[in-house]
């Protein structure tokens, strides 16, 4: 287990009077120990996996402000905090890893990432995929500086061939939340001619269980049925005057938020769905759900 290791490096940091890799596990304990305090429970190895991660993003965002006060000490000491912290996270997948495991898939949880509410009008900045309840994975298609120019992006083109080949399966199984948005989007900016036979939309899922609640967003579902708190928009948006567009947000950014959203998109449908069989609402789930998405709605 995780908590077993970081004691174990903890004691050998000190024997060896590593005084940056003592202080930075000693922080991720300290974590560890108020949440167990705070609620009673036990932290088990997936919530101290999230709480690393949220001490990497933190320092990211802090090395920023150290570069800006040209604080190049702070910079070096953050950078080799965030290198020990990312040793506990699982190996990053190869680009090749990814795409096999996606094709080899027979569920994929998808969410569009775009720079606006209007699917007949906004532009898309991202895919957002996952084919398991831990990792989740980010296609960046349109960010752009500034000035609009685009960068950091893979070839739209090259993504939508790959994506075109995956869409056509006809034994693949799509989950959504909010399926129609995406469905619009994905047809317009991918030309698609039809859409899958096989389609779960978690927000109908919850309006179903749930039919007189106003609270059905992706957010706010996964808090009421994972007691997940998601990455707020604003964090990497803004607000009011300062708002900027999703295809201005940094890549790393947009990834960190795409998977978590594609993730917890496939917990939320695992979670529901054996609800719905429950209640005996599976198969009027689908044929409403089905209904939905003639595919002239999209074309």
């Amino acid at each position: 287990m995780l908590k077993e290791k970081l004691m174990d490096d903890l004691k050998n940091s000190m024997r060896e009077k590593n005084e940056i890799r003592k202080n930075t596990i000693q922080m991720v304990r300290a974590a560890i120990l108020q949440i167990e305090k705070d609620k009673g429970i036990t932290v088990e190895d997936e919530k101290i996996l999230e709480i690393i991660a949220k001490e990497i993003k933190g320092k990211k965002d802090a090395i920023c402000d150290f570069e800006k006060a040209g604080r190049e000490d702070l910079v070096n000491q953050t950078n080799l905090e965030i290198e020990i912290l990312q040793k506990y996270l699982p190996k990053q997948l190869s680009r090749e890893e990814i795409k096999k495991k996606v094709e080899t898939a027979s569920v994929i949880a998808l969410d569009t990432e775009t720079d606006g509410l209007n699917s007949m009008a906004c532009s898309i900045a991202g895919l957002c995929l996952s084919v398991d309840e831990e990792n989740g994975y980010y296609i960046p298609l349109g960010h752009t500086d500034v000035f609009g120019l685009l960068q950091d992006n893979l070839s739209f083109e090259l993504v939508k061939e790959w994506f075109s080949d995956l869409w056509k399966k006809e034994d693949l199984f799509w989950i959504f939340h909010n399926a129609k948005f995406d469905l619009h989007v994905l047809c317009r900016e991918f030309s698609f001619t039809s859409i899958p036979e096989k389609i779960g939309d978690t927000l109908i899922a919850a309006w179903m269980l749930s039919p007189g609640s106003h609270v059905l967003s992706l957010d706010e579902q996964v808090r009421i049925e994972l007691n997940h708190v998601m990455i707020p928009i604003a964090d990497l948006i803004g607000r009011g005057k300062s708002q900027i567009p999703f295809t201005q947000v940094s890549v790393e950014k947009a990834s960190e938020y795409g998977a978590e959203d594609a993730v917890y998109t496939l917990r939320l449908w695992n979670k529901l769905f054996p609800k719905l069989q429950e209640a005996g609402y599976e198969k009027f789930f689908f044929q409403m759900d089905l209904s939905l998405y003639t595919q002239t709605d999209f074309l």
